[in-house]
């Protein structure tokens, strides 16, 4: 007797259904059974495929015309991008100009001194067997160049054209910089909203950074270390993927800062004593690389460089006595009180290098990485035997970070009274408080005049604190526009699942329902 095939429905497997089909010879009412059996089945399979096509038809068409919630989000992303974008340049022309042309103190003697000792370099003269002079700069014997032959590489640009247009060139990139860091913050801290929130706090913040006492004196001596910060914090706050990613890899950038000025050089240590290995082989390979380049192009003046010359660096970067009222580092706290150069000093830098190193690795423990960063940043402006002023640009992320994470009153009043001191003068308000005012004063200018070192241990302070249980890290909308759908704002995440929410399965269960 012949026994009847079995057929499955391969299209569905998980179904398991079975349809008997019966040979040859068998009874009519059997082959009528049969063949009401496979039209059923052919049946199924076409309704399955519509509704296969229809779904697909609905993701196309949903993907062209979003639903109202969505497109409301992705426009509040665009928004928010074209509106910080505007703040950015507007700001950052606006406070450059004002600074450059209406500030009637400013003597960009440091960025003379980048484009003269570039230039005599360039024609085989050793910038460190004396001071650098020439036109514009201020009467007197000069002033020394205190960074490394690599250095005199990374600032050639500076001698492109004329000198006044160089200078504004260079503090253009210089405060396109720092607003680049305090964007990238404030993209990090603060949800997109309706696409405006972001570009008030922003220009708020670059407003009250660019006219502080920090970058005013930045700017006026056309120093470099905006640029210093941004290359120092890119690798945190930017993307770790994309072309740009694999051509500078993440800490390639520290690397390279740190070939130019040796300070930066402590988040290096921070990486080792953390074991992100990956950061700092990165790090060290780009300063290794950039060193070997400035020694093949120099290599008389790199040899006499890391052979004499930073062995006598904090007393050619002091000009003078390290108690000067622009001294904001624990070596210049202690000279002032009379505790002369020596071992105390060194001491006393080793040790709050080591404490800063203590306190980003416990912020790294508790995953705050970017307040880590700028806890090792802080720290080596404490450490350093010198840190004038426009050293200190690392405390404008830093109090941003702190006011953008700040959950009470006493804390905001805090930053308030924090960036009131840098507006209003900071050091040199104080030095001129104690020289010149009463008594009932002398606290209060002692305090202005250490300003800046107290923000950095307040700004410390505030990253080791426990943050509040409401408080969580916010994502960002970087790259495509449409990723700003994910961010954590309450009115992007409310309402019913979109169908690209629903999976497939389900919404062709409910298509065929």
């Amino acid at each position: 007797m012949n026994t009847p095939r079995i057929l499955r429905r391969w299209d569905e497997p998980e179904t398991g259904t079975e349809v008997k089909l019966w040979p040859a010879g068998a009874p009519e009412q059997s082959g009528e059974l049969a063949s009401f059996f496979v039209r059923r089945l052919r049946a199924s399979t076409t309704r399955q495929h519509a509704s296969r096509d229809f779904v697909q038809s609905s993701a196309r068409a949903s993907s062209c015309g979003r639903p109202t919630e969505e497109v409301g989000t992705l426009t509040a992303a665009l928004r928010d991008r074209a509106l910080r974008a505007v703040v950015i340049v507007v700001l950052t022309l606006g406070a450059t100009t004002v600074i450059v042309y209406g500030i009637k103190s400013v003597n960009p003697v440091d960025f003379l001194v980048y484009r003269y000792a570039s230039r005599m370099a360039l024609h085989g003269a050793d910038v460190y067997s004396h001071n650098i002079i020439g036109p514009m700069m201020m009467k007197g014997p000069g002033l020394p160049y205190t960074y490394t032959p690599f250095g005199l590489i990374a600032l050639l640009p500076t001698v492109l054209g004329g000198w006044r247009t160089a200078y504004l060139a260079w503090c253009l990139a210089d405060v396109l910089a720092i607003a680049l860091i305090l964007d990238a913050v404030v993209a990090r801290e603060v949800a997109i909203g309706n696409g405006v929130r972001r570009a008030v706090i922003l220009a708020i913040a670059l407003a009250l950074t660019a006219f502080s006492t920090i970058v005013v004196f930045e700017v006026s001596f056309g120093q470099i270390n905006g640029l210093l910060l941004a290359a120092s914090l890119a690798d945190v706050l930017r993307s770790r993927r994309g072309r740009l990613a694999r051509l500078l890899p993440p800490g390639s950038l520290i690397g390279i800062a740190t070939a130019i000025k040796l300070v930066p050089g402590l988040l290096i240590c921070y990486f080792i004593l953390t074991r992100q290995w990956r950061l700092a082989r990165n790090s060290i390979v780009a300063c290794a690389v950039c060193t070997l380049i400035g020694g093949l192009v120099y290599p008389s003046m790199t040899v006499n460089f890391f052979t004499a010359v930073v062995w006598q660096l904090p007393h050619r970067v002091a000009i003078g006595s390290f108690a000067s009222s622009g001294n904001n580092s624990v070596q210049g706290i202690l000279a002032t009180l009379g505790v002369h150069p020596g071992l105390w000093l060194t001491a006393a830098s080793v040790a709050v290098a080591a404490g800063g190193l203590w306190a980003a690795r416990a912020c790294h423990r508790r995953g705050r990485e970017l307040e880590a960063w700028l806890t090792v940043g802080i720290a080596a402006q404490l450490a350093s035997p010198v840190s004038w002023i426009h050293h200190w640009m690392w405390l404008a992320p830093a109090v941003l970070l702190v006011a953008l994470r700040s959950r009470s009153y006493l804390t905001w009043a805090a930053t308030g009274l924090v960036t009131a001191v840098m507006l209003i003068g900071g050091p040199q308000a104080g030095t001129k408080l104690i020289a010149h005012g009463p008594a009932w004063a002398l606290p209060v200018g002692v305090l202005l005049r250490e300003s800046l070192v107290v923000t950095g241990v307040w700004c410390i302070a505030m990253f080791l604190a426990p943050a509040p249980r409401t408080s969580t890290p916010l994502e960002t909308a970087t790259g495509d526009p449409s990723e700003a759908l994910a961010d954590r704002d309450p009115r992007a995440r409310a309402g019913p699942p979109t169908l690209r929410q629903v999976p497939a399965r389900a919404r062709s269960e409910e298509l065929l329902q």
